[in-house]
């Protein structure tokens, strides 16, 4: 990736891609990836804000073409899953993070990480049989996340 425009954004506002590729600074890697996606994302956004329905009709036109899928199913998706998980943990919202680790165990088993794939398919399949006075205690309002008070 030498001399890409990704490059120089992650470069300029990261320090590098080194530590980000090599899996050593999570968090520093969420934040430019997303800052990646928002890049990718500009002039689509710019036109102001858009639907769900929207943003997926412009992900399914970007797969058309064989760059395209490769970027949206290897990199912008992934990316929006995380993001969307991690949103889930902050806001202890239950009901999302259960939707986003069934869109991330396909992801988990194509990389071979069997432990990940085997346990969080066992994680749904229990959360799935919960009895409905468990689930009332997991719900948003219930706020199952810990969060610390400052």
């Amino acid at each position: 990736m030498n001399s890409t425009s990704v490059e120089e954004l992650v470069g300029a506002s990261f320090g590098g891609l080194t530590s980000i590729f090599n899996g050593k600074a999570w968090p520093k890697a969420m934040r430019a990836f997303c800052m990646v996606v928002s890049a990718l994302f500009h002039d689509f956004l710019e036109e102001g804000e858009k639907t769900h329905e929207q943003i997926m009709a412009f992900l399914e036109k970007a797969r058309e073409h064989p760059t395209g899928r490769l970027w949206v199913d290897c990199f912008i998706t992934p990316t929006l899953i995380a993001h969307k998980f991690w949103r889930a943990e902050r806001e202890g919202d239950w009901l999302l993070q259960q939707h986003c680790l069934e869109e991330m165990l396909p992801y988990f088993f194509a990389a071979g990480h069997h432990h990940y794939s085997r346990w969080i398919t066992w994680h749904l399949c229990d959360m799935q049989h919960l009895p409905a006075t468990a689930k009332d205690d997991l719900l948003p309002e219930a706020m199952f996340a810990a969060t610390q008070l400052q």
